[in-house]
């Protein structure tokens, strides 16, 4: 296990190991039994020299070869889990690849119960439960390590991808924890975009318009330029039944993105549904031109 740690160790050994041959086994025995006694020592250590050398090929060689002698070692367990999750990506196989995770997941828990305050594992075991799809431990541990390295840009954007992808998958609980623990994190216009996502969240996937409304509207306190945020709110007042101020944030997203199609296509609806179908079909028409295949997001 990090042999080279032991180098300065060892030389403590190896004064000892002199002076046993000098001072006790050459006075004692003589010159040529202490000098068969080193040979035989040399060409013993020589051979666990050669055979543990066939360890280093890899890091995943290295792991599988300390795991099984180093079992204290949070380090070890740490880079056995990275490892079986590399492994297990490589994997085609649903099964197996669900198996290597399995592996991988209890290396990484047996690390942080070694050493609870360990940062590498929480990263590690974070990413395992997101191949696993279990969004709730993922965000879970991605938090924690977020909490412990905030500065940290890969694992900020890691939390967020669970959060998305969570949001995604029919997991709003779980986006929801993500979005809040990435609001604490984030300032400026990237606190606008999780705001966004959070009442995107609530909006879609909960159907809480309250909370949808509320989390918009801190968006554009945030960042007045957010244009998502205003075709979201925009799209919530259309379901709340208020045509006026829906177009009113529907408007404000194209002064900010005059070619966005699907809200083009959302004013054209609204449009329609108010009876102006002269204007709404101006608008569906605008819509198509940029993008023909926006009327297959109607819907949205």
């Amino acid at each position: 296990m990090n042999e080279r740690f032991l180098f300065i160790p060892s030389l403590g050994y190896a004064l000892i190991i002199a002076y046993l041959f000098i001072g006790v086994i050459e006075k004692k025995l003589g010159s040529k039994v202490s000098l068969f006694l080193l040979i035989a020592m040399l060409i013993g250590f020589s051979g666990k020299t050669i055979a543990r050398n066939f360890a280093w090929k890899n890091d995943r060689s290295l792991a599988e070869a300390d795991v099984s002698t180093s079992d204290g070692s949070a380090k070890v367990k740490m880079t056995m889990g990275s490892e079986l999750l590399e492994k297990a990506k490589e994997t085609a196989n649903p099964q197996e690849k669900a198996q290597i995770l399995k592996a991988g997941e209890q290396y990484c828990l047996q690390s942080l119960k070694i050493y609870p305050g360990y940062f590498p594992p929480l990263d590690i075991i974070g990413n395992i439960y997101f191949e696993m799809g279990n969004y709730p431990y993922s965000v879970h541990y991605f938090i924690q390590a977020a909490q412990k390295k905030s500065n940290d840009a890969r694992i900020v954007t890691n939390l967020e991808v669970v959060a998305n992808t969570a949001a995604e998958k029919g997991d709003p609980q779980s986006a929801i924890k993500g979005y809040e623990a990435l609001i604490a994190i984030k300032v400026g216009k990237e606190r606008s975009r999780i705001y966004s996502s959070l009442g995107e969240v609530y909006g879609k996937n909960l159907n809480d318009l309250a909370n949808s409304k509320k989390y918009l509207a801190k968006a554009i306190e945030v960042d007045p330029q957010n244009a998502a945020a205003f075709q979201k709110i925009g799209i919530v007042y259309a379901m709340m039944s208020r045509a006026d101020s829906a177009i009113f944030n529907f408007n404000r997203s194209l002064e900010i993105e005059p070619e966005n199609a699907r809200v083009l296509l959302n004013l054209g609806i609204l449009y329609n549904q108010v009876g102006n179908t002269d204007l709404g079909n101006q608008y569906m028409r605008r819509a198509h031109e940029i993008d023909p295949l926006v009327s297959k997001a109607s819907q949205q």
